[in-house]
Formats: C-alpha cells, structure tokens, sequence
C-alpha cells in the first residue's frame, strides 16, 4: 500500500466561498448582457476574476 499526501490549494476554498455568498446569482440578477452576447454570462466572469485576484495575492 503506497500513501500520497495530496496538496489542499486555496482555488477550492475560494470557489465554495463565493459559490456561497452567491456573488454569481446576485451579479447576473442585476447584470443582464448584450443580446449578441455568447459564453460566460457577467456572474460568471466576476467569479473568476475574484478568484485571479485572490490566488494571486495582488490587486494590480
């Protein structure tokens, strides 16, 4: 029996904690896109820019 010891990132951490305040239901309810508009919708890129930001450790 072989043991690994899995690193535990902060990514994770990050995702549940905005996942929880909901900050993707909240943006996408007061942000609606362009008509043309395909991909992530504004909730979703808000989310992971915030989580760029934090993993980053910088605000530049």
């Amino acid at each position: 029996m072989t043991h690994s010891i899995e690193r535990i990132d902060e990514l994770p951490i990050i995702l549940a904690m905005l996942k929880k305040l909901r900050v993707q239901e909240i943006i996408d309810k007061y942000f609606s896109p362009h008509g043309n508009w395909t991909g992530l919708s504004y909730g979703q890129l808000a989310v992971l820019f915030i989580t760029y930001v934090l993993h980053s450790l910088t605000h530049r």
